[in-house]
């Protein structure tokens, strides 16, 4: 009996994809030189320069024992230029490691019964810890911000030992999982631009943002809130007063803080965005998407009103492995 046939467009069933809380942006670091990735419950670190075409990467996995945790997020967290962390986001809390990932310098438990506002019934059942970024306050001092998946945000001092002080949980803004945190001096690596602010960004699973004035280690007021919309933040940059984010659809969008005044949005991918980032002092963003492409553009986050290209400078295609990748790209909107 021949088998059926099928046309290419007969009997197809089409059903919006929904985003998953498993960790798929905020898995991928740069910390003093090496790269640092989650893979389950290990911490995994390898030196780009040990990355060539046809040779086995040297990948050094970093075990705790004892753990069981699943690792939601990583992220690379400068004090300054010279003074680098790795910052572990997992179902138990928070992990500082050393820049080398050789020490655990402290570690923070997320507490069990977290109270807060309820979550949607969207969000995962489990909490976890998810991204972390350094805010300097307006007293001076390094503070240490990371989300959870009730929507709750905590503070704390970050020492150039890796030590956190007290942690203070902010006022609830958000009912849905922490995607992002964003801030200037975050952004910059530790490297010194004008304008850092005492601006810290917040971003959820159902699309909300804040923008969070932080005074102390301890104290932070809401400043301004995007509602929600559906559509995921997954990457945010801070720039001066410039905020551009990566929505999970494949737009990036540039607003002016502390309004939230939109300046511009460009169609980046065709699929879903799942990291973002900028060049610690010049004007250059990176975005990578499941359309299996990276792009580099640049976009003058200095000023709001001026003009960005109908392209992204450079673009690479993760499946021809070619800068002139036949697939279609971007467009400004």
């Amino acid at each position: 009996m021949a088998a059926p046939r099928y046309s290419d467009t007969a009997g197809l069933i089409r059903a919006p994809l929904k985003p998953t809380p498993s960790a798929l942006y905020n898995n991928l670091a740069l910390c003093a030189g090496n790269l640092v990735y989650a893979h389950n419950q290990s911490a995994c670190l390898l030196s780009p320069s040990s990355l060539k075409q046809g040779v086995a990467a040297n990948v050094r996995r970093v075990d705790t024992p004892g753990s069981v945790e699943l690792i939601h997020s990583v992220a690379a967290i400068y004090l300054d230029e010279r003074v680098c962390f790795a910052v572990l986001g997992t179902e138990g809390g928070l992990q500082v490691w050393d820049k080398s990932m050789s020490f655990k310098l402290s570690s923070w438990a997320l507490p069990a019964g977290q109270e807060g506002h309820p979550v949607k019934e969207a969000a995962p059942l489990t909490q976890f810890v998810r991204s972390a970024a350094v805010v300097r306050a307006a007293d001076g001092a390094s503070c240490l911000a990371w989300g959870s998946s009730s929507g709750s945000i905590f503070l704390a001092s970050l020492s150039s030992d890796g030590r956190l002080g007290a942690a203070a949980m902010l006022p609830q803004q958000h009912s849905a999982p922490i995607t992002v945190l964003a801030s200037a001096w975050h952004s910059s690596r530790g490297a010194y631009t004008p304008g850092h602010g005492t601006q810290l960004v917040s971003c959820d699973l159902e699309g909300q943002v804040t923008v969070w004035s932080v005074a102390s280690c301890s104290s932070a007021q809401p400043a301004s809130t995007l509602a929600t919309c559906g559509q995921p933040v997954t990457g945010a940059v801070v720039r001066g007063s410039a905020l551009l984010l990566a929505r999970l659809g494949g737009c990036l969008q540039q607003y002016t803080m502390p309004g939230l005044i939109l300046d511009k949005e460009i169609v980046a991918h065709a699929r879903w965005i799942t990291a973002l980032d900028i060049h610690p002092t010049r004007e250059l963003v990176a975005s990578v998407a499941e359309d299996a492409t990276v792009s580099v553009w640049h976009i003058p986050l200095s000023t709001p009103n001026g003009k960005v290209c109908c392209g992204p400078s450079h673009t690479a295609c993760c499946q021809c492995g070619t800068s002139r990748c036949p697939h279609p790209m971007a467009r400004c909107v």
